[in-house]
């Protein structure tokens, strides 16, 4: 049995509707045309499939004529803006734990994403990007999803931070200059994670935010709304999340991922097999993931994808890009883009 495709609580579509409505753009016909029912997004308790959200999302920016649509709803997020989620980011006793506790519970609201939070020797970061490289282009929530996590953590430290750096892993849209006022750092696209860093000396400051006494009371309160959803993930699940937190031009070898598991190459050999997978499937999918959203997200040439995708060159990743997806490369960039204009033509239609 397929599993349930995932879903994104209408807590955030809520957000970004709002937003759309304030800039004076009616949201009803917009949800209803990506399969959104205009009644259940104020339910609280409901959820929406995630691929419905992102095309929206994209379809709202197009909406109201405003490319950093994304960035501006995360300014405009309130405290309570992810319900619960915020107020356990905000009440947590340091803000190292906040990151972290942020990523164990994101799944309450939002399915099928990849987020981490990694600390090195001079810096931290978090990572998060949507698992399913089918749903591009996705520049809006990657935008919105990095600038409310900027957000969180400079209300929690009462406005006096600013990151190290900001990574995107689509192709710069507008000025340069604006993305580095909103963020106040240097900021990159084109990477292989949206990513915000951040000095290891903020990580033990305490929030000025909220009280810590209501860090246990959140955490019991989103541990039981996990409860009975949430799985353990599986070895392709763990194996996956690990190349996805690597560059696509530098993943691990097997014997690193099978160490950082705790493992033998041997045993998960064994284990990725009784899964019904193999190592070398998951390194081509996590490349060619990348590629097409390198492909969709921007103008780069078929070569430069290549071996921003860890080919060494580009007959290479043609020949594995068209034994997975029946497409050459430049064929299929061709199709999906057709496609995507295509939707931004739909949205750009008056709603009334």
């Amino acid at each position: 049995m397929a599993s349930p495709p995932p879903t994104i609580s209408t807590q955030i579509v809520r957000h970004i509707r709002d937003c759309l409505e304030l800039a004076g753009v009616p949201s009803a016909k917009l949800l209803d045309q990506y399969g959104i029912a205009p009644d259940e997004v104020d339910n609280r308790d409901h959820a929406v499939p995630l691929a419905a959200y992102v095309r929206f999302f994209e379809a709202a920016a197009e909406t109201s004529g405003n490319q950093h649509f994304g960035m501006h709803a995360a300014r405009l997020m309130g405290a309570d803006g992810l319900g619960p989620l915020s107020f356990l980011f905000l009440s947590a006793p340091s803000l190292g734990q906040a990151f972290q506790t942020f990523t164990e519970h994101l799944d309450a609201l939002q399915e099928s994403t990849f987020n981490a939070f990694v600390i090195d020797n001079k810096t931290s970061h978090f990572s998060y990007s949507i698992r399913d490289d089918v749903l591009t282009p996705r520049r809006q929530d990657s935008e919105y999803s990095i600038g409310v996590m900027y957000n969180l953590t400079r209300r929690y430290l009462g406005g006096q931070t600013a990151p190290v750096e900001v990574h995107f892993e689509h192709e710069r849209v507008g000025a340069l200059s604006w993305y580095e006022s909103y963020f106040d750092c240097p900021v990159y696209f084109e990477q292989s994670q949206n990513r915000l860093y951040l000095s290891v000396d903020l990580l033990n400051r305490g929030s000025t935010a909220l009280s810590t006494e209501l860090f246990p009371i959140i955490a019991g309160h989103l541990k039981a709304r996990m409860h009975g959803h949430s799985h353990s993930l599986t070895t392709v699940e763990r194996v996956s999340d690990i190349l996805i937190s690597n560059a696509p031009d530098n993943l691990p070898s097997l014997e690193l991922v099978a160490k950082s598991l705790s493992c033998s190459r041997a045993t998960l050999m064994r284990r990725l097999n009784a899964e019904g997978e193999r190592f070398g499937n998951l390194v081509t999918e996590r490349r060619i993931g990348h590629a097409r959203q390198l492909l969709t997200s921007s103008n780069r040439s078929i070569a430069d994808i290549a071996l921003a995708c860890g080919y060494a060159e580009a007959a290479s990743f043609t020949r594995s890009f068209q034994k997975q997806l029946g497409l050459a490369p430049a064929k299929w960039r061709k199709i999906n883009s057709k496609l995507t204009s295509a939707r931004r033509t739909a949205a750009s239609r008056p709603t009334s």
